[in-house]
């Protein structure tokens, strides 16, 4: 018994020791993703895609111009299993029942850390529009 009880203690202190520290984006206008649910899916595009650090900055379009407007960038938490791997990232829009049909437009900025914790190999991060169409970028580490 005290055998296993010392292997047990040996094997919990090995794993611990191979933690990394987590990915951390100090910037407060940079908000962590979302977990994929019910979010609203309101028809919207994207017009730009940019990675700065671990900050992903996504250009989005809609029509309204009444009400206002909320984007949110969403994950499922898993990594497609490619070479590299690949998060698919989902854009979420809600409208708010706004009927008017000028053009709005606004950048939407999200923290990547969830994503890119602990991973030190390239990650290609795919952002899937309502209407389905995506656009890609790769983080390089």
């Amino acid at each position: 018994m005290k055998k296993y009880f010392l292997l047990l203690i040996a094997a919990s202190i090995g794993l611990s020791a191979c933690r990394k520290e987590p990915v951390v984006n100090e910037d407060p206008n940079c908000p962590p993703l979302k977990e994929v649910s019910l979010l609203p899916r309101d028809d919207a595009w994207m017009t730009s895609l940019d990675l700065s650090g671990t900050c992903l900055s996504l250009g989005v379009g809609a029509s309204g111009g009444c009400a206002e407007h909320a984007f949110e960038l969403a994950w499922d938490g898993s990594l497609l299993k490619t070479l590299p791997p690949q998060a698919v990232l989902y854009l979420h829009h809600e409208s708010n029942g706004d009927m008017c049909e000028s053009i709005i437009s606004r950048t939407v900025d999200h923290d990547l850390g969830r994503i890119l914790d602990g991973n030190d190999s390239e990650v290609i991060l795919r952002v899937v529009d309502p209407s389905g169409n995506s656009r890609s970028v790769t983080y390089r580490p």
